[in-house]
């Protein structure tokens, strides 16, 4: 039984949201706090596996609850926001710094009918998350040195010529995606190429806040677009991406590939048929196993590979199955793999 927390000051939100979760066998709502202080002091009493958080309530918010339930007990939080595509969404990624794991919509009905598109989808992630690893005051880039043990040493890379890099994560991901662009430096002489699963609505307010917290250019990637150096290029919500020989990216609309579109194992596929053994891929955290074949194809066409730890992840899937099909040349830890990277290029 998964025993879930629901933070909102809305109690007609509050109702649906525990209608439609326990409408699961697997799911039981143990509480619902109608501000972040409550919630803080509910969490030690009822000590759920998962917490939904709203982002403005009086007395704390979303994100400072976030911040002090992952100081004093941390719990996987999934925000849900109704933010999706204002400048606002800013403060949902801060929860995600924050150690927060998911941000999904909330929709703005107040009707049971209004969230039934969302039911199974939200469902999926409360089960997700009631399995990710969580870290107490979640900080990837500083403090996790302090909970690991030994750190594998940065290996010395191979001298061959990098020319892209496609890096590619699922559950966990924003955190880890940011900690890798941001040790860049505004002058990286390499293109990357980006994918990050997250809910529909939120790709741009991602990019956006990537934007304020890297040096190098992050932006979302047109038809056509001339791959320069020192930019981070995500694909659009709901489009594949791939190369043309000229360094141009081709976006398209096929089916989705492992229950995803845009599909990590597909964009690295053709970066190493385009781009050979010029290519760098890098797996991080994830559920699933997205990107395993991608990372293989890379290695086997001469390119080289990275993987995240194990101890780091979030979740270990999608490394994890690249490791286990003998994909993966290195396995770092997230705050070593930054400087894996340049140490490559």
């Amino acid at each position: 039984m998964i025993k879930v927390l629901i933070v909102d000051d809305s109690n007609v939100f509050s109702d649906i949201l525990t209608k439609i979760l326990q409408s699961d066998i697997d799911i039981k709502v143990v509480g619902r706090a109608v501000d972040g202080l409550e919630a803080v002091n509910f969490v030690e009493r009822l000590k759920p596996d998962v917490i939904t958080m709203d982002i403005q309530m009086p007395l704390m918010s979303g994100v400072e609850a976030t911040e002090e339930i992952m100081r004093r007990h941390p719990t996987p939080i999934i925000i849900l926001s109704s933010y999706v595509n204002k400048r606002e969404t800013k403060v949902c990624f801060d929860a995600l710094k924050a150690g927060a794991v998911d941000v999904m919509e909330k929709p703005t009905g107040r009707t049971l009918l209004d969230y039934q598109e969302i039911e199974d989808e939200l469902i999926k992630r409360v089960k997700i998350a009631a399995g990710v690893k969580v870290f107490s005051h979640l900080n990837l880039s500083k403090g996790l040195t302090d909970r690991r043990p030994a750190i594998p040493k940065v290996v010395a890379a191979k001298k061959q010529k990098i020319k892209i890099i496609v890096i590619g994560a699922s559950t966990g991901g924003p955190i880890a995606i940011n900690t890798i662009l941001s040790a860049l430096p505004p002058d990286f002489s390499v293109p990357c190429v980006v994918v990050q699963h997250i809910a529909k609505g939120f790709l741009e307010g991602f990019v956006d806040w990537l934007g304020r917290e890297c040096r190098i250019k992050v932006k979302i990637a047109l038809q056509n677009e001339r791959l320069e150096s020192g930019v981070a290029y995500f694909p659009p919500e709901d489009h594949h991406l791939g190369f043309y020989k000229n360094s141009l990216i081709r976006l398209y609309n096929d089916l989705p590939q492992d229950g995803h579109r845009p599909s990590i194992t597909l964009i690295m596929k053709a970066a190493a048929e385009v781009y050979g053994s010029g290519v760098l891929g890098v797996l991080l955290t994830g559920m699933g196993r997205d990107g395993a074949e991608g990372l293989k194809a890379i290695k086997v066409a001469g390119g080289r590979t990275i993987a995240q730890d194990e101890e780091t992840c979030a979740v270990f899937g999608m490394p994890k199955e690249a490791i286990e099909n003998n994909a993966a040349d290195h396995v770092l830890p997230i705050d070593k793999i930054a400087k894996q990277i340049m140490n490559m290029v």
